[in-house]
């Protein structure tokens, strides 16, 4: 991994890892992880995704942890789906 250099409050580390989660419970989607920090993540992905949008992620994934969702503050959308930045929610929220 790859660290990047930005004007953000938490340091993103680029990767190349899959994802999966859910939207309102429905089916399971895939993802795949373009950066990750402490407060979110960057995806690209098949599924149209919207602002304002709350991820579930299924749980259990292999090799580390996830918080139980995460928000869609932005979203690039085409007719192949989706770039989406995630915000991570803290538990009980």
């Amino acid at each position: 991994m790859v660290k990047m250099t930005e004007q953000r409050g938490a340091a993103r580390t680029l990767c190349d890892l899959q994802i999966e989660f859910t939207l309102n419970e429905s089916s399971i989607i895939s993802a795949h992880i373009l950066d990750l920090s402490a407060t979110g993540m960057g995806i690209s992905t098949d599924t149209k995704l919207h602002k304002g949008q709350m991820i579930n992620f299924v749980k259990d994934q292999p090799h580390w942890e996830l918080p139980e969702k995460a928000l869609v503050v932005w979203s690039f959308t085409n007719k192949s789906g989706s770039k989406a930045g995630l915000e991570f929610i803290a538990p009980n929220c």
